[in-house]
Protein backbone atom coordinates (compact mmCIF):
# COMPACT_ATOMS: atom_id res chain seq x y z
CA UNK A 1 0.00 0.00 0.00
CA UNK A 2 1.45 3.49 -1.11
CA UNK A 3 1.67 5.73 1.67
CA UNK A 4 0.04 9.31 1.78
CA UNK A 5 2.23 11.98 1.40
CA UNK A 6 2.23 14.17 4.75
CA UNK A 7 3.60 17.23 3.74
CA UNK A 8 0.56 19.29 2.10
CA UNK A 9 0.40 22.59 3.30
CA UNK A 10 -2.01 23.21 6.12
CA UNK A 11 -2.55 25.99 8.77
CA UNK A 12 -1.93 22.60 11.26
CA UNK A 13 1.51 22.12 9.46
CA UNK A 14 2.30 25.71 9.60
CA UNK A 15 1.80 25.97 13.09
CA UNK A 16 3.63 22.54 14.42
CA UNK A 17 6.75 23.34 12.05
CA UNK A 18 6.65 27.00 13.53
CA UNK A 19 6.70 25.27 17.03
CA UNK A 20 9.35 23.36 16.33
CA UNK A 21 11.47 25.44 14.52
CA UNK A 22 11.35 28.23 17.23
CA UNK A 23 11.77 25.09 19.96
CA UNK A 24 14.89 24.01 18.29
CA UNK A 25 16.23 27.52 18.12
CA UNK A 26 15.47 28.64 21.90
CA UNK A 27 16.93 25.61 23.06
CA UNK A 28 20.25 24.87 20.43
CA UNK A 29 20.95 28.41 19.01
CA UNK A 30 20.61 30.51 22.09
CA UNK A 31 23.94 29.41 23.64
CA UNK A 32 25.51 29.63 20.33
CA UNK A 33 24.44 32.86 20.00
CA UNK A 34 25.29 34.01 23.80
CA UNK A 35 21.95 34.97 25.12
CA UNK A 36 22.12 31.66 27.18
CA UNK A 37 24.96 30.17 29.22
CA UNK A 38 26.32 28.99 32.24
CA UNK A 39 29.48 30.18 33.59
CA UNK A 40 31.06 27.73 36.00
CA UNK A 41 34.07 30.21 36.55
CA UNK A 42 31.94 32.86 38.22
CA UNK A 43 28.34 31.22 39.25
CA UNK A 44 26.02 32.20 37.49
CA UNK A 45 23.97 32.37 34.37
CA UNK A 46 24.08 34.88 31.36
CA UNK A 47 20.85 35.25 30.08
CA UNK A 48 20.58 37.98 27.00
CA UNK A 49 23.81 38.99 27.77
CA UNK A 50 23.01 39.73 31.43
CA UNK A 51 24.85 38.36 34.83
CA UNK A 52 22.67 36.46 36.85
CA UNK A 53 24.51 35.05 40.04
CA UNK A 54 23.33 31.58 41.63
CA UNK A 55 24.54 32.03 44.83
CA UNK A 56 22.12 35.48 45.26
CA UNK A 57 19.46 32.59 44.73
CA UNK A 58 18.12 30.79 48.41
CA UNK A 59 16.74 27.52 48.57
CA UNK A 60 13.69 29.19 49.64
CA UNK A 61 13.56 30.45 45.69
CA UNK A 62 14.31 27.43 44.40
CA UNK A 63 11.69 25.86 46.10
CA UNK A 64 9.17 27.87 44.61
CA UNK A 65 10.33 28.21 40.98
CA UNK A 66 9.90 24.12 40.79
CA UNK A 67 6.94 23.83 42.77
CA UNK A 68 6.12 26.75 40.22
CA UNK A 69 7.12 24.81 37.38
CA UNK A 70 5.45 21.51 38.31
CA UNK A 71 2.08 23.36 38.73
CA UNK A 72 2.06 24.94 35.75
CA UNK A 73 3.34 21.95 33.97
CA UNK A 74 0.18 19.88 35.16
CA UNK A 75 -2.69 22.63 34.19
CA UNK A 76 -0.78 22.71 31.17
CA UNK A 77 -0.97 18.25 30.83
CA UNK A 78 -4.54 18.86 31.76
CA UNK A 79 -5.57 21.50 29.34
CA UNK A 80 -3.31 20.07 26.09
CA UNK A 81 -2.61 16.34 27.29
CA UNK A 82 0.62 15.22 25.02
CA UNK A 83 0.62 18.46 22.74
CA UNK A 84 4.37 19.02 24.19
CA UNK A 85 5.42 15.73 22.06
CA UNK A 86 4.17 16.67 18.25
CA UNK A 87 4.27 20.21 18.47
CA UNK A 88 7.57 21.04 20.65
CA UNK A 89 9.65 18.08 21.42
CA UNK A 90 13.28 18.93 20.05
CA UNK A 91 13.86 15.27 20.53
CA UNK A 92 10.95 14.38 17.44
CA UNK A 93 11.87 17.22 15.60
CA UNK A 94 15.28 15.79 15.67
CA UNK A 95 14.00 12.37 14.56
CA UNK A 96 11.98 13.89 11.67
CA UNK A 97 14.37 16.40 10.57
CA UNK A 98 17.13 13.15 10.55
CA UNK A 99 14.31 10.51 8.69
CA UNK A 100 13.96 13.03 6.24
CA UNK A 101 17.12 13.54 5.13
CA UNK A 102 18.25 9.84 5.16
CA UNK A 103 15.04 8.92 3.29
CA UNK A 104 16.81 11.99 0.40
CA UNK A 105 19.82 10.38 0.81
CA UNK A 106 18.34 6.51 0.12
CA UNK A 107 16.09 8.29 -2.99
CA UNK A 108 19.27 9.60 -4.06
CA UNK A 109 22.47 6.99 -4.02
CA UNK A 110 19.56 3.75 -2.85
CA UNK A 111 19.26 0.92 -5.62
CA UNK A 112 16.05 0.61 -3.91
CA UNK A 113 13.82 -2.16 -4.67
CA UNK A 114 13.14 -5.71 -3.89
CA UNK A 115 15.08 -8.44 -6.06
CA UNK A 116 13.02 -11.39 -6.82
CA UNK A 117 12.09 -13.90 -4.20
CA UNK A 118 11.54 -10.81 -1.73
CA UNK A 119 14.79 -10.36 -0.44
CA UNK A 120 15.58 -6.52 -0.07
CA UNK A 121 18.76 -4.87 -1.76
CA UNK A 122 21.54 -4.09 0.20
CA UNK A 123 22.70 -0.21 0.73
CA UNK A 124 25.52 0.19 -1.50
CA UNK A 125 28.94 1.91 -0.24
CA UNK A 126 27.86 5.40 -1.13
CA UNK A 127 24.85 5.21 0.53
CA UNK A 128 25.73 3.74 3.78
CA UNK A 129 29.00 6.03 3.93
CA UNK A 130 26.86 9.30 3.53
CA UNK A 131 24.16 7.93 5.55
CA UNK A 132 26.65 7.58 8.95
CA UNK A 133 28.53 10.90 7.46
CA UNK A 134 24.87 12.94 8.07
CA UNK A 135 24.60 11.13 11.50
CA UNK A 136 27.91 12.35 12.36
CA UNK A 137 28.00 16.15 11.22
CA UNK A 138 24.10 16.32 12.64
CA UNK A 139 25.60 14.84 16.08
CA UNK A 140 28.66 17.09 16.00
CA UNK A 141 26.42 20.69 15.43
CA UNK A 142 24.15 19.21 18.75
CA UNK A 143 27.34 18.40 20.80
CA UNK A 144 28.37 22.27 20.16
CA UNK A 145 25.23 23.54 20.57
CA UNK A 146 24.76 21.89 23.93
CA UNK A 147 28.06 21.87 24.99
CA UNK A 148 27.65 26.15 24.56
CA UNK A 149 25.30 26.20 27.20
CA UNK A 150 28.73 25.57 29.61
CA UNK A 151 31.62 26.53 27.72
CA UNK A 152 32.17 30.00 25.49
CA UNK A 153 33.48 28.60 22.81
CA UNK A 154 33.38 32.37 21.01
CA UNK A 155 36.28 32.91 23.21
CA UNK A 156 39.96 31.46 22.58
CA UNK A 157 41.04 31.17 26.33
CA UNK A 158 37.69 28.83 26.63
CA UNK A 159 39.85 26.20 23.58
CA UNK A 160 41.78 24.35 25.84
CA UNK A 161 41.99 20.49 26.61
CA UNK A 162 39.91 20.48 29.68
CA UNK A 163 36.67 22.08 27.90
CA UNK A 164 36.95 20.01 25.00
CA UNK A 165 37.54 16.36 26.23
CA UNK A 166 33.79 16.06 28.03
CA UNK A 167 32.10 17.08 24.62
CA UNK A 168 34.23 14.60 22.89
CA UNK A 169 34.17 11.93 24.98
CA UNK A 170 30.71 12.34 26.39
CA UNK A 171 28.22 13.99 24.47
CA UNK A 172 28.88 13.40 20.95
CA UNK A 173 29.05 9.89 21.57
CA UNK A 174 25.58 10.02 23.22
CA UNK A 175 24.24 11.85 20.60
CA UNK A 176 25.40 9.37 17.97
CA UNK A 177 23.59 6.37 20.60
CA UNK A 178 20.63 8.72 20.29
CA UNK A 179 20.35 9.46 16.61
CA UNK A 180 21.18 5.33 15.96
CA UNK A 181 20.01 2.86 18.56
CA UNK A 182 17.76 4.83 20.91
CA UNK A 183 15.60 6.46 17.26
CA UNK A 184 13.31 3.67 17.13
CA UNK A 185 12.10 3.45 20.54
CA UNK A 186 12.03 6.74 22.67
CA UNK A 187 9.10 7.94 22.07
CA UNK A 188 7.71 5.03 22.86
CA UNK A 189 9.54 4.55 26.38
CA UNK A 190 9.68 8.50 27.25
CA UNK A 191 8.75 8.49 30.94
CA UNK A 192 8.34 12.87 30.04
CA UNK A 193 5.82 11.63 27.54
CA UNK A 194 3.55 9.25 29.99
CA UNK A 195 3.96 12.04 32.65
CA UNK A 196 2.13 14.25 30.36
CA UNK A 197 -0.19 11.11 29.37
CA UNK A 198 -1.26 10.30 32.73
CA UNK A 199 -1.82 13.78 33.80
CA UNK A 200 -3.78 14.87 30.78
CA UNK A 201 -8.19 14.57 30.67
CA UNK A 202 -10.62 13.08 28.71
CA UNK A 203 -11.57 16.38 27.44
CA UNK A 204 -8.19 17.76 27.02
CA UNK A 205 -6.66 19.53 23.43
CA UNK A 206 -5.53 16.39 21.10
CA UNK A 207 -6.15 14.34 18.13
CA UNK A 208 -10.05 12.19 18.54
CA UNK A 209 -11.66 10.39 16.00
CA UNK A 210 -15.46 11.88 15.43
CA UNK A 211 -17.19 11.15 12.23
CA UNK A 212 -20.43 12.59 10.97
CA UNK A 213 -22.77 10.38 11.21
CA UNK A 214 -20.90 7.88 9.29
CA UNK A 215 -17.58 5.62 9.92
CA UNK A 216 -15.45 5.38 7.44
CA UNK A 217 -15.17 2.15 5.53
CA UNK A 218 -13.31 2.93 1.96
CA UNK A 219 -10.51 4.76 3.48
CA UNK A 220 -6.85 2.81 2.34
CA UNK A 221 -5.94 3.73 6.49
CA UNK A 222 -3.87 6.62 5.21
CA UNK A 223 -4.44 7.98 8.44
CA UNK A 224 -2.25 4.70 9.72
CA UNK A 225 0.18 4.99 7.43
CA UNK A 226 1.15 8.75 7.78
CA UNK A 227 1.46 8.06 11.97
CA UNK A 228 5.01 7.71 13.26
CA UNK A 229 3.88 6.03 16.42
CA UNK A 230 2.08 3.60 13.94
CA UNK A 231 -1.50 3.80 15.51
CA UNK A 232 -4.51 3.59 13.87
CA UNK A 233 -6.53 6.55 15.48
CA UNK A 234 -10.13 5.15 14.75
CA UNK A 235 -9.43 2.23 17.61
CA UNK A 236 -6.31 4.16 19.54
CA UNK A 237 -6.81 5.24 23.23
CA UNK A 238 -5.31 9.03 22.59
CA UNK A 239 -3.30 9.40 26.29
CA UNK A 240 -0.62 7.30 24.44
CA UNK A 241 -0.58 9.51 21.29
CA UNK A 242 1.74 12.65 20.84
CA UNK A 243 -0.52 14.49 18.85
CA UNK A 244 1.71 15.31 16.20
CA UNK A 245 -1.31 15.55 14.12
CA UNK A 246 0.17 13.67 11.05
CA UNK A 247 -3.16 12.18 10.98
CA UNK A 248 -5.60 15.05 10.73
CA UNK A 249 -3.92 16.23 7.88
CA UNK A 250 -3.63 13.18 5.90
CA UNK A 251 -7.52 12.20 6.22
CA UNK A 252 -9.21 12.89 3.60
CA UNK A 253 -12.78 12.93 4.96
CA UNK A 254 -11.67 14.97 7.87
CA UNK A 255 -13.17 12.43 10.16
CA UNK A 256 -10.02 13.14 12.47
CA UNK A 257 -9.78 16.34 14.42
CA UNK A 258 -7.71 18.32 16.70
CA UNK A 259 -8.76 20.10 19.52
CA UNK A 260 -10.67 19.81 22.76
CA UNK A 261 -12.40 16.39 23.19
CA UNK A 262 -14.52 17.05 25.27
CA UNK A 263 -18.43 17.39 23.80
CA UNK A 264 -19.42 19.90 21.42
CA UNK A 265 -15.74 20.83 20.73
CA UNK A 266 -15.12 22.85 23.89
CA UNK A 267 -13.36 22.89 27.10
CA UNK A 268 -16.28 21.16 28.75
CA UNK A 269 -14.53 20.95 32.63
CA UNK A 270 -13.10 24.64 32.90
CA UNK A 271 -14.54 24.61 36.68
CA UNK A 272 -12.26 24.13 39.64
CA UNK A 273 -9.75 22.04 38.60
CA UNK A 274 -8.34 24.72 36.09
CA UNK A 275 -9.53 27.43 38.11
CA UNK A 276 -7.65 25.98 41.60
CA UNK A 277 -4.00 25.30 39.62
CA UNK A 278 -4.49 29.20 38.41
CA UNK A 279 -5.15 30.57 41.83
CA UNK A 280 -2.13 28.49 43.03
CA UNK A 281 0.16 29.38 40.20
CA UNK A 282 -0.24 33.56 40.90
CA UNK A 283 -0.02 32.84 44.73
CA UNK A 284 3.34 31.27 44.09
CA UNK A 285 4.31 33.79 41.59
CA UNK A 286 3.53 36.51 44.36
CA UNK A 287 5.80 34.62 46.78
CA UNK A 288 8.55 34.48 43.41
CA UNK A 289 8.12 37.99 43.08
CA UNK A 290 8.46 38.76 47.54
CA UNK A 291 11.49 36.10 47.77
CA UNK A 292 14.41 38.87 46.90
CA UNK A 293 13.05 41.01 49.92
CA UNK A 294 13.43 38.30 52.09
CA UNK A 295 17.50 37.40 51.23
CA UNK A 296 20.31 38.97 53.42
CA UNK A 297 23.12 40.88 51.88
CA UNK A 298 25.66 38.74 53.12
CA UNK A 299 25.67 35.36 54.35
CA UNK A 300 28.22 33.19 55.67
CA UNK A 301 28.93 30.06 57.59
CA UNK A 302 31.76 29.01 60.15
CA UNK A 303 33.59 26.08 61.47
CA UNK A 304 36.11 26.13 64.41
CA UNK A 305 38.65 23.93 62.67
CA UNK A 306 41.50 23.75 65.47
CA UNK A 307 40.11 22.98 68.68
CA UNK A 308 42.89 21.03 69.73
CA UNK A 309 46.00 22.89 68.69
CA UNK A 310 45.34 26.18 69.19
CA UNK A 311 44.60 26.32 72.97
CA UNK A 312 48.54 26.70 73.89
CA UNK A 313 48.89 29.71 71.24
CA UNK A 314 53.00 30.69 71.42
CA UNK A 315 52.63 34.70 71.53
CA UNK A 316 53.25 36.95 74.06
CA UNK A 317 50.34 38.91 73.79
CA UNK A 318 48.15 35.89 74.28
CA UNK A 319 49.50 34.25 77.25
CA UNK A 320 47.07 32.61 79.52
CA UNK A 321 44.17 32.93 76.94
CA UNK A 322 42.69 30.13 75.12
CA UNK A 323 42.65 30.66 71.00
CA UNK A 324 40.20 29.10 68.71
CA UNK A 325 40.50 29.67 64.94
CA UNK A 326 37.63 29.77 62.66
CA UNK A 327 37.44 29.39 58.72
CA UNK A 328 34.55 31.76 57.46
CA UNK A 329 33.30 31.13 54.28
CA UNK A 330 31.51 34.22 53.49
CA UNK A 331 29.14 35.50 50.38
CA UNK A 332 28.14 39.00 48.96
CA UNK A 333 24.90 38.89 47.46
CA UNK A 334 24.52 42.71 46.31
CA UNK A 335 26.39 44.45 43.75
CA UNK A 336 28.95 46.61 45.43
CA UNK A 337 31.80 45.80 47.56
CA UNK A 338 31.04 45.74 51.13
CA UNK A 339 33.40 45.44 54.22
CA UNK A 340 33.46 42.87 56.87
CA UNK A 341 34.86 42.13 60.71
CA UNK A 342 34.26 38.89 62.13
CA UNK A 343 33.17 39.76 65.81
CA UNK A 344 31.66 37.48 68.78
CA UNK A 345 29.64 39.36 71.18
CA UNK A 346 30.23 38.03 74.67
CA UNK A 347 33.00 39.60 77.60
CA UNK A 348 34.47 36.68 77.75
CA UNK A 349 36.52 37.08 75.11
CA UNK A 350 39.69 39.41 74.42
CA UNK A 351 40.12 42.04 72.38
CA UNK A 352 42.96 40.37 70.62
CA UNK A 353 40.23 39.06 68.15
CA UNK A 354 42.06 39.39 64.95
CA UNK A 355 41.88 38.49 61.20
CA UNK A 356 44.67 36.50 59.25
CA UNK A 357 47.64 39.66 58.15
CA UNK A 358 46.50 41.34 61.23
CA UNK A 359 43.94 43.06 58.93
CA UNK A 360 40.45 45.16 60.86
CA UNK A 361 38.28 43.93 58.44
CA UNK A 362 37.81 42.36 54.79
CA UNK A 363 36.38 43.75 51.55
CA UNK A 364 33.53 41.18 50.13
CA UNK A 365 33.77 41.99 45.62
CA UNK A 366 29.98 41.79 44.49
CA UNK A 367 28.68 39.11 44.55
CA UNK A 368 31.69 37.05 45.35
CA UNK A 369 33.00 34.63 47.94
CA UNK A 370 35.84 35.38 50.55
CA UNK A 371 37.81 33.07 52.97
CA UNK A 372 38.29 34.95 56.14
CA UNK A 373 40.24 33.33 58.81
CA UNK A 374 39.31 34.54 62.30
CA UNK A 375 41.12 33.65 66.29
CA UNK A 376 38.81 34.07 69.17
CA UNK A 377 41.15 34.10 72.73
CA UNK A 378 39.26 33.26 75.94
CA UNK A 379 41.00 33.78 79.27
CA UNK A 380 42.01 30.86 81.61
CA UNK A 381 39.41 30.16 84.04
CA UNK A 382 36.73 32.56 82.24
CA UNK A 383 34.64 29.47 80.77
CA UNK A 384 34.64 26.11 81.95
CA UNK A 385 36.29 23.15 79.65
CA UNK A 386 34.36 22.22 76.93
CA UNK A 387 32.36 22.97 74.24
CA UNK A 388 30.33 26.45 74.49
CA UNK A 389 28.54 27.96 71.71
CA UNK A 390 28.00 32.03 71.16
CA UNK A 391 26.70 34.15 68.49
CA UNK A 392 29.10 35.43 65.70
CA UNK A 393 28.21 38.63 63.74
CA UNK A 394 29.94 39.97 60.37
CA UNK A 395 29.48 43.73 61.25
CA UNK A 396 30.31 46.99 59.33
CA UNK A 397 33.63 48.34 60.61
CA UNK A 398 32.15 51.85 60.05
CA UNK A 399 28.74 51.16 61.32
CA UNK A 400 28.94 48.55 63.91
CA UNK A 401 25.95 47.02 62.40
CA UNK A 402 25.57 43.35 61.97
CA UNK A 403 24.85 41.69 58.34
CA UNK A 404 24.50 38.30 59.27
CA UNK A 405 24.71 36.49 62.62
CA UNK A 406 25.44 32.74 63.10
CA UNK A 407 25.65 30.45 66.14
CA UNK A 408 29.60 28.92 66.42
CA UNK A 409 31.42 26.83 69.08
CA UNK A 410 34.17 27.12 71.11
CA UNK A 411 36.16 25.04 72.48
CA UNK A 412 38.01 25.05 76.06
CA UNK A 413 40.26 22.11 76.86
CA UNK A 414 40.82 20.03 79.82
CA UNK A 415 44.84 21.09 81.64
Amino acid sequence: MEKIKDSKITGLLILRRFTQILIVFLLFLTPVLGFVRLDKKTDSIMFLHRQIYLNSVSVYEVTLFLSFLIILGYLIYLLFGRVWCGFFCPQLTIYEFRDYVINKIKKLLGKGGIKRGGSKVKPGFAEKFSVYLFIGILSAALTYSLSSYFINFNSLGSLNLENIIYPLLVVFPLFIMDLTVLRPKMCDYCLYGYTQSSLSDENSIGISYKPSGTVCKTCAAYCKDACPQGFDPRNTHFRTCFNCAKCVDACPEKFIKFGFRGKNNRLSFLNYKAGFLVVVLFAIGGLMYLAPFRVGKIRFTAANYNLYHYWNYNSPRLKGYFLNKFVINATNFTGKKIAVKPEINSPVFSKHQFLKGQKSFTVLNPHGKERIIFYAGVKKGALSPGIHDFKMSLISPKTGKPFETNTVSVYIPHI
